[in-house]
């Protein structure tokens, strides 16, 4: 694995907190599973406002967490959510 030069690194940091896809977000025409951790740094209460202020057929859950990277840290809980918010899309029940 190579090592990100530290200067790299600073600068996709300084980019990706440089993105804002707000303006993009009432775009969105397909279902959205948004994963929240209960209290998180990162995620704010005011982007997860936009999302359903913007998204028309968004469903919100939080996990039990105050961490972000909720697929490294709780993955079955993930893969719960991810299946049945699919089985609310689509009608057909999933098991894991």
């Amino acid at each position: 694995m190579q090592v990100v030069p530290l200067k790299a690194f600073g600068a996709m940091v300084t980019f990706a907190a440089s993105v804002n896809a707000e303006p993009h977000l009432d775009r969105i025409k397909a279902p959205v599973l948004a994963l929240y951790p209960s209290a998180g740094t990162i995620a704010s209460a005011e982007q997860e406002a936009a999302l359903r202020e913007k998204i028309a057929n968004v469903h919100v859950q939080h996990l039990n967490t105050p961490h972000q990277m909720l697929g490294m840290l709780q993955p079955a809980a993930c893969a719960g959510q991810i299946l049945a918010f699919a089985a609310l899309s689509d009608g057909v029940v999933c098991h894991e």
